[in-house]
């Protein structure tokens, strides 16, 4: 299982085989095929059993809040640590699992839904003594908390993060594509650049608190260093490709855990 995360989150699901699984387990094939059916069997019980425990951590730090906004607080802060603590985990739950297959949708879902049906429940407790809650629906407010983003921002980035482990993984097995790493920084940066603009759209619509605005600038120039730093002679590809996965996949959860309401902005 320890192999298979690595794998997953380190060169996506698409690119990794059970051999690859195998030779880094120091197991054999067969030994793998006793404990899992296929390849996304094995996804499957690594996101149940890995997701479940990053969203188990986070509802168990929002109960330990006196009220409504202690919980919420405490709910999102701990989705937000665990994921810069846990990118391996992250990137399956958030990035690698969209749109897999039907079996892996469920089970993303399900972990969602957990933390939206705690935050709805929140919500309904608030509706009779809070104003600010008392026309929201609890359902939708819930699951605006969890996934509430752009979708602009959303897509262009995980769409970074994609082609950029697709890149990195060609350059850093075969020389030969060194002499491409021009090319691939220039798209790598045209992308970053989506990212920027849609960003600054959303920060036109409602005005952020400094440290949000500094947090995500400080991201995109480590991920603009990272890019640069392939077209560099002797430049340590794994090293830069680390770089660049510190700061753009917490960088989308944390977008993430935005929304259009001042409250939920201070909370994410």
């Amino acid at each position: 299982m320890e192999a298979a995360l690595a794998l997953f989150a380190g060169h996506g699901y698409t690119v990794t085989s059970v051999d690859d699984i195998v030779t880094r387990a120091r197991v054999s094939k067969s030994a793998f095929y006793e404990f899992f059916e296929s390849k996304e069997h094995c996804f499957r019980d690594l996101l149940e059993q890995e997701g479940g425990a990053l969203i188990h951590d986070v509802l168990a730090d929002a109960a330990t809040g006196h009220d409504h906004h202690a919980r919420l607080r405490l709910g999102i802060t701990r989705f937000v640590l665990s994921c810069f603590e846990r990118s391996d985990v992250a990137r399956l739950l958030i990035v690698e699992s969209v749109g897999l297959s039907a079996g892996v949708e469920a089970i993303r879902h399900d972990l969602q839904a957990q933390f939206a049906d705690a935050v709805a429940e929140e919500v309904g407790h608030a509706m009779t003594h809070d104003k600010f809650y008392a026309d929201k629906d609890p359902a939708v407010f819930g699951r605006a908390v969890v996934g509430a983003v752009s979708d602009a921002v959303q897509v262009k980035l995980r769409r970074l993060i994609r082609t950029s482990a697709q890149d990195w993984g060609r350059l850093a097995s075969d020389p030969l594509e060194r002499a491409r790493a021009g090319s691939v920084a220039d798209r790598l940066l045209e992308l970053t650049g989506e990212v920027r603009e849609a960003w600054r759209r959303e920060t036109q619509l409602d005005a952020l608190e400094a440290p949000l605005r500094l947090y995500v600038s400080e991201s995109l120039r480590s991920i603009d260093l990272a890019i640069a730093g392939l077209q560099q002679r002797g430049a340590d590809l794994e090293l830069l490709r680390g770089d660049f996965e510190a700061a753009a996949l917490p960088l989308e959860v944390f977008l993430r855990g935005l929304d259009a309401e001042p409250a939920l902005q201070r909370s994410a």
